[in-house]
């Protein structure tokens, strides 16, 4: 079965958190919308932290494994950046449609990403207009058209999501995978089953680290 990375990328409290948890458990996280600020709910599901999810899905007439990494806007994981982009095959650019700055940030990780990537020739990118059902979208569709034209992104690639509105998210995620399979199914699936090892190998070593720096030793 081919298996490939995907990974969510975004300034923090864009909602990528919240994206991670809804494509894992199918259910829309709740607030109350009568809130004076009821994006202070959804800010509360991000910066969790680093978070892996298989998800297994069927495209172009094969079933296909996913595995979707979340950092949570965790910038403390620098050390890592480089391996996450080398073994992935597609990042998810997400931005918050109630704040058109976010977008102009993917610029650094478009950036990084094509710096570091082994696939930097089929590196697939996908963005993402998170919060879509919002009252107050300030992102404008002139900026969104103009980034996407300086990054060279797929026209098919961009859409607009929220949790809260049915079926955007997974015709997004759905038309992601479709495109990554296409674009590596020359690979092989022995080569890209590689990147999923060695990223899985690569994450093994950072918690080893990280209970090393953790622990008091005499």
């Amino acid at each position: 079965m081919p298996e490939y990375n995907v990974i969510l990328a975004g300034r923090a409290g864009v909602g990528k958190t919240e994206l991670f948890q809804y494509i894992k458990t199918g259910v829309a996280p709740k607030y109350d919308p009568d809130e004076t600020d009821p994006d202070d709910s959804r800010a509360a599901l991000t910066d969790m932290g680093l978070e892996r999810l298989e998800h297994e899905t069927e495209a172009n007439g094969r079933q296909i494994k996913v595995n979707l990494w979340d950092t949570g806007g965790q910038e403390r994981y620098d050390s890592m950046t480089a391996n996450y982009y080398r073994h992935a095959h597609a990042v998810i650019l997400v931005y918050d449609l109630e704040a058109e700055d976010t977008l102009y940030h993917l610029s650094d990780w478009i950036k990084e990403a094509r710096k570091n990537s082994r696939w930097s020739d089929r590196l697939v990118f996908a963005l993402w207009g998170n919060k879509s059902d919002s009252k107050n979208l300030t992102a404008r569709d002139e900026a969104i058209l103009a980034f996407m034209t300086t990054h060279s992104i797929n026209m098919d690639l961009s859409a607009r999501v929220s949790t809260h509105t049915e079926g955007s998210v997974e015709k997004a995620f759905q038309t992601l995978i479709e495109v990554v399979d296409k674009k590596f199914n020359q690979v092989g699936i022995e080569e890209t089953g590689r990147d999923v090892s060695r990223l899985l190998l690569s994450m093994d070593e950072l918690d080893n680290d990280n209970n090393r720096r953790k622990c008091f030793c005499f």
